[in-house]
């Protein structure tokens, strides 16, 4: 139960993030090829992924760290609050780089 209510905050506190005008803007212009919107639209969604993967580091580095202040000495509970933070920022990491990758895969496509 209580997985169901972090799960409904979580979509309910970025859903303004995902309907956001910005993350799927359409391209006005009439000399705009049909491949080139195809493309336009995969990166915008690539990189809208990328965002929410961004929003969600935080907030487990921050579970990780209040798992690890209420373990009380419990070595399997700090354990696993040390498993979550290390997770967290690897995957934090990799979204940057990915993010990176993005931006330079765009600016070579988009010459």
């Amino acid at each position: 139960m209580r997985k169901k209510i972090k799960q409904c905050g979580f979509l309910a506190a970025h859903l303004p993030l995902i309907l956001s005008g910005t993350a799927f803007a359409v391209i006005n212009d009439p000399n705009t090829t049909l491949q080139r919107l195809a493309v336009n639209a995969i990166f915008r969604l690539f990189a809208l992924a990328l965002s929410i993967a961004l929003a969600i580091g935080p907030v487990f580095i921050v579970i990780g760290g209040f798992m690890y202040m209420t373990a009380q000495g419990d070595q399997e509970k700090v354990a696993r609050a040390h498993k979550t933070i290390f997770g967290a920022l690897v995957g934090t990491v990799v979204a940057f780089l990915a993010k990176a990758l993005l931006n330079i895969v765009l600016g070579l496509v988009e010459g």
